[in-house]
Order: structure tokens, then C-alpha cells, then sequence
């Protein structure tokens, strides 16, 4: 399934996960640092197993409507590249089997 939503839509999400899994080809479970006030809203930093390090920003203006496919957003980082971004959300079990 496949939908967009706005920048502020997609920025409410990020904000309230827990985690995301950023996949540009490497996979990263990363915290994202995220200020919906500046330009660049969003900042995803990761090592890789041989330690070179990734960060990705992402703007405003490369970002107006986001792309929904599935479960992913597809965001565009400074560079133009498309990250795909799923976000993770903390679900305690005790109030999924007693709540």
C-alpha cells in the first residue's frame, strides 16, 4: 500500500518513536535526533561493523510529502539519496495481554 503524508505528519511519527531502522543498502537501528523547528529536522548517526561512521540529514524542503510504502517512509537526505526509515514503537507486554 502506498501513500503520502506532509512533512509535519511524518515529523509527528518520527518524534514518537521509540527507534527507527534507517536502510540505504545498510541496515541501522539508530535514535534519531530530531528538532521540527530547523531546516535540517532530522539528523541519523551509525558506525558500521568496520566503523566508519554515517550520518544522514534531511531538510525540510527535500521532504514536503513524504512517500509511505508499507511499513517505511521514504525520506531523501541532504545528499538526494532515499533513506527507507521504519519507525519502532515500545509496546509493553503487560498491557498487551492484560490491558
Amino acid at each position: 500500500m502506498k501513500m503520502t503524508i506532509g512533512i509535519d505528519e511524518a515529523i509527528e511519527q518520527l518524534t514518537n518513536a521509540e527507534a527507527v531502522i534507517a536502510d540505504d543498502g545498510n541496515r541501522a537501528l539508530v535514535y534519531p535526533s530530531i528538532d521540527s523547528d530547523d531546516e535540517c529536522f532530522m539528523i541519523l548517526s551509525y558506525f558500521d561493523s568496520d566503523g566508519e561512521d554515517y550520518d544522514y540529514e534531511f531538510f525540510k524542503e527535500d521532504n514536503q510529502y513524504i512517500e509511505i510504502v508499507g511499513n517505511k517512509m521514504l525520506l531523501k537526505e541532504k545528499n538526494k539519496e532515499t533513506v527507507e526509515i521504519l519507525l519502532l514503537e515500545v509496546i509493553a507486554l503487560n498491557d498487551r495481554i492484560f490491558g
